[in-house]
């Protein structure tokens, strides 16, 4: 503004003394030409202005919207688009984060029947039978577990560093029996073991029980950076390292096995199978983070990710029987790379408070999914198939600071 007065002076002053308004020695001919001293501040600051590549427009660094002003006040600091007021965006631009989360999952594994309880007749001079029923599996349930996570926000540049630690047990059972003196329901094991006289599979036996046990460590590093697509949705891809650690239990015992010849001559022994499995991998995992920012607090989140993870199971089979009979079978050198998956969605609400301190609560599902993470071998089937899943409510809590 101060070089266009200027050049309007000069201009003026021109305009004036070639149209004969003005006298060379007029007073006010002093007042409205232009100094030697003024045209050299006209000169540099166009000189400078060039320097800068400005020419007086728009360099990008301000704008319209940047400078309003109000009531002739001093300009107000633009909105920054990155914070999203009383959302996980918001007071906190740089700093630690802390979450813990209350897990209330099912785990289930593929291929854990153990028995089938059926109801019918049996003619045992011809071998005619008719009969029905449904498999007995554990009882898988609902349990509790915890995750923990710790992190630093490294601010304007968006970027974020996050190490988590899940951790999660399960021990369902189930156990089912044939009624005593029924002559019409009958208990098949269906988990193999070895008699040296019997070549039969589908054992007899008048009860079955069984328990399954798994416990889950996983543990992730992970950085992610947060794109904003507004102030109310945002996008977190992010990239890291899985370790996992899988350790599982499945004992079942048979009572009043039938091993003998035929029905016609039976010969009963109680049987128990005691198979473990430990499995621990690690590798690199990918994911993808959302964010819609409602207002009033409220935050709706999701997550989807997947890795793959390169280990080693480690194997044992045991048989005893009541016959003081014994099988043990190891391994200890298996590696094997495995797939895992995970889905989570829910809500969330969290409150800004002005010492720069983020409080926030969130309640989702989760669905974690492992695929053939069934290794517990059987005498017949040395190769089993079955995947892992796990799934439930995640509550949690989370500081920024």
């Amino acid at each position: 503004m101060k070089v266009i007065s200027l050049l309007s002076t000069a201009a003026l002053t021109v305009c004036l003394t070639a149209s004969g308004f003005c006298e060379e020695d007029s007073p006010q001919e002093l007042d409205l030409r232009i100094s030697q001293t003024e045209k050299q501040q006209v000169e540099a600051l166009i000189v400078h202005d060039m320097n800068n590549g400005s020419s007086y427009q728009n360099n990008g660094r301000s704008s319209a919207n940047d400078m309003m002003r109000s009531n002739g006040q001093t300009p107000q600091t633009p909105q920054d688009p990155n914070r999203v007021m009383d959302s996980v965006h918001g007071c906190v631009e740089e700093g630690f984060s802390l979450e813990a989360e209350f897990l209330w999952w099912r785990a289930s594994l593929d291929n854990l029947e153990y028995a089938a309880k059926v109801n019918g007749s049996i003619d045992f001079n011809t071998g005619i039978f008719n009969l029905g029923g449904d498999f007995k599996l554990p009882d898988f349930k609902f349990d509790p577990g915890v995750r923990v996570s710790a992190g630093y926000d490294f601010g304007p540049k968006n970027w974020d560093l996050f190490a988590r630690w899940t951790y999660h047990y399960t021990d369902p059972t189930s156990s089912t029996s044939r009624p005593t003196n029924s002559t019409d329901t009958f208990i098949i094991a269906l988990k193999e073991f070895y008699a040296a006289d019997n070549s039969q599979i589908e054992v007899v036996v008048d009860s079955a029980r069984t328990k399954w046990k798994n416990q889950l460590n996983v543990l992730d590093l992970e950085m992610g950076y947060d794109y904003f697509f507004s102030n109310r949705f945002s996008f977190r891809p992010n990239f890291g390292l899985k370790a996992a650690w899988l350790d599982m239990d499945y004992d079942v015992n048979f009572g009043n096995a039938n091993i003998g010849t035929n029905f016609l001559q039976p010969r009963f022994i109680d049987v128990q199978l005691r198979n473990k499995s430990d499995y621990w991998g690690v590798g690199p995992q990918v994911g993808l983070d959302g964010n819609l920012h409602m207002g009033w607090g409220f935050s709706l989140y999701s997550r989807v990710s997947g890795a793959l993870l390169y280990g080693a199971y480690k194997t044992r089979l045991s048989q005893s029987d009541s016959e003081g009979s014994s099988f043990r079978l190891s391994n200890s050198s298996e590696y094997r790379q495995r797939a895992m998956a995970q889905i989570v969605a829910g809500i969330e609400w969290a409150k800004c408070f002005s010492n720069g301190v983020l409080l926030a609560f969130n309640l989702g599902w989760e669905g974690q999914y492992w695929w053939n993470q069934n290794e517990m071998r059987i005498i017949v089937d040395a190769q089993p198939t079955g995947d892992l899943t796990l799934t439930g409510l995640d509550a949690g809590i989370r500081l920024d600071f």
